[in-house]
C-alpha cells in the first residue's frame, strides 16, 4: 500500500510540474504574441553560410564583380546551409512565440523564397538604407548580424545588435571587425 501512494504522490508531483511549466509558457507566448515581438538575422554569414553559393556562382558564371557574383548566388541557395547557433536561437525564440524574420542583402530570387520562405518572413533589402528603414519600421528586439554595415544599421534603429561570426571560408566582402561597436558576441556561432 505505501508502494502504491508513493507512485500516485510521484506522479502527483510530475504532473503539477508539467502544469505549471505550461502555464508559464502559455503566458510568455501569450504575451509575446499580444506584443508582436520579433527578431531578425543577417542572411549571408548570419543565419546561413552562403560561401558555396557564391563560389559556385563565380566560377561557372566566370564572375569577378562582386555585385554580379551576388545576383548569380541565389541560384545556387539548394547549396547554403543553416547555422548551428542561429538556428537554435531562432528555434528558440520561435517557441515562445517572437517572429523570426531573414533580412538578406539581394535582390528577391524565388530559390531563396522556396527554400527559407515557408517557415520564416524574408525581406529583400538593396541598399543600407533600406535594411535600416526596414529595421526601425518593424522593431525588431534583436538583430544578428555577421557584418559591420548591419551592426551599424540597427544601432541607428534603435535595435540591439548581436555579433554573429563569420565563417572560416566565407566569401562575403564586407567589412568585418568583432568588437568594434562594443556589440555582444553569439558564442559558437562560426559553426
Amino acid at each position: 500500500m505505501e508502494l502504491l501512494k508513493n507512485f500516485f504522490t510521484k506522479w502527483l508531483m510530475r504532473i503539477k510540474i508539467f502544469a505549471f511549466l505550461f502555464s508559464l509558457w502559455a503566458i510568455i507566448f501569450s504575451v509575446s504574441t499580444i506584443l508582436d515581438l520579433k527578431i531578425a538575422f543577417e542572411y549571408d554569414d548570419g543565419f546561413a553560410y552562403s560561401g558555396d553559393s557564391f563560389r559556385k556562382a563565380k566560377k561557372d558564371y566566370n564572375l569577378t564583380d562582386y555585385s554580379q557574383i551576388v545576383l548569380k548566388a541565389g541560384e545556387f541557395c539548394h547549396l547554403d546551409r543553416m547555422k548551428i547557433m542561429p538556428a537554435i536561437i531562432s528555434s528558440t525564440f520561435r517557441i515562445f512565440g517572437i517572429k523570426t524574420h531573414i533580412v538578406l542583402d539581394r535582390p528577391e530570387n524565388t530559390c531563396l523564397i522556396n527554400r527559407w520562405g515557408k517557415s520564416r518572413k524574408l525581406f529583400f533589402v538593396k541598399d543600407l538604407n533600406e535594411k535600416y528603414m526596414l529595421l526601425e519600421k518593424k522593431g525588431y528586439l534583436l538583430y544578428f548580424c555577421a557584418s559591420d554595415e548591419g551592426i551599424i544599421q540597427a544601432l541607428k534603429a534603435k535595435v540591439k545588435p548581436v555579433r554573429i561570426e563569420r565563417g572560416s571560408n566565407s566569401q562575403a566582402q564586407y567589412s568585418y571587425e568583432p568588437g568594434r561597436f562594443s556589440e555582444k558576441k553569439l558564442p559558437l556561432s562560426s559553426f
